[in-house]
């Protein structure tokens, strides 16, 4: 049986919160120390009731959150807007939205494109 475009962007999804939980794991504690997630989660728009580092929404919307204070020197803009809309195709992908060939070829490219940005080289390949 084929694998469904869902399926296949939420491999994609669960690729790349392996590949850039650990890189925002040590910036954030390094610099916000044991608390990082209550840290973070502060400067999130909606804080989190149970905020969980193993959730890919968390960490890009930490990401978002942290922007100014820590990926701005280091990626541009595109990779800005990647989050961005690596975080909307998550929300869309929980709540079970059917993707096209089109929006699935995104989200895998946009994972990808961050996922390097990160040097996740195991995720890339398996991305790929």
């Amino acid at each position: 049986m084929a694998i469904s475009n869902h399926e296949r962007a939420g491999k994609a999804l669960t690729l790349l919160r392996d590949g850039i939980r650990s890189p925002l794991e040590n910036l954030w504690s390094g610099n916000f120390g044991d608390g990082w997630i209550d840290a973070v989660n502060e400067r999130l728009y909606h804080p989190e009731r149970d905020p969980n580092p193993d959730d890919l929404a968390f960490l890009l919307k930490g990401m978002e959150a942290t922007w100014g204070e820590f990926f701005k020197q280091v990626f541009g803009k595109a990779e800005r807007s990647y989050v961005i809309l690596l975080r909307e195709a998550r929300n869309d992908w929980a709540h079970n939205k059917k993707f096209s060939s089109d929006e699935t070829y995104r989200v895998l490219d946009f994972a990808e494109i961050l996922l390097k940005a990160f040097h996740a080289n195991q995720q890339v390949e398996q991305v790929q």
